[in-house]
């Protein structure tokens, strides 16, 4: 974690943002990666096993989550399966801003 706490100091110190990409089941380091400065954590790899509304509960305001739609919807599921797949995530995750 210090190093992503260096990177993101860094980029917040240029104007930029830091957004933290990760594949992958990552809860059992969550609450690190919610202590690393990174303005967001993108990916909430649902095939991994990641639970968006669970990430959610961990990270709390700390930082904006990205992802956890479902891929497979995405690429083959109908308008109304997509819109309901979105709508899942917005409501797991829209809680208490972030």
């Amino acid at each position: 974690m210090p190093v992503l706490r260096r990177i993101s100091t860094t980029v917040k110190r240029e104007g930029g943002f830091f957004i933290i990409h990760s594949d992958g089941n990552i809860m059992p380091i969550i609450d690190l990666v919610a202590n690393s400065g990174a303005h967001a954590y993108q990916s909430i790899d649902k095939f991994a096993g990641m639970d968006l509304a669970k990430v959610k509960e961990r990270i709390r305001d700390r930082m904006c989550l990205i992802g956890n739609v479902d891929l497979n919807i995405l690429a083959v599921g109908t308008i109304e399966e997509i819109k309901a797949e979105v709508k899942r995530c917005i409501n797991d995750a829209a809680y208490g801003g972030g």
